[in-house]
């Protein structure tokens, strides 16, 4: 069955462009593509699902940053146990 599946793949494979082949971005260059995705989904009103996790990962790090600067160490008495 494997030997029939195989030549239709090569097939496949003949008709994709050599741009699908390439290697994927290096991480670094993540945050570039997500200003690229977010400028495409402000005017061309496409929605991308890792421009949806990488807003995702900012806010709930701005929630972090505003409840960290509202932390104040505890300065009540306090007993210990033996």
């Amino acid at each position: 069955m494997s030997f029939q599946i195989f030549p239709a793949i090569c097939r496949i494979h003949s008709y994709l462009p050599e741009s699908v082949f390439r290697q994927p971005p290096a991480r670094e260059d993540s945050l570039f593509i997500f200003f690229l995705q977010l400028r495409d989904t402000l005017h061309g009103g496409r929605l991308y699902v890792f421009s949806i996790l990488v807003a995702m990962t900012w806010a709930l790090w701005a929630v972090k940053v505003v409840l960290s600067r509202r932390y104040q160490p505890w300065v009540g008495d306090y007993a210990t146990t033996a």
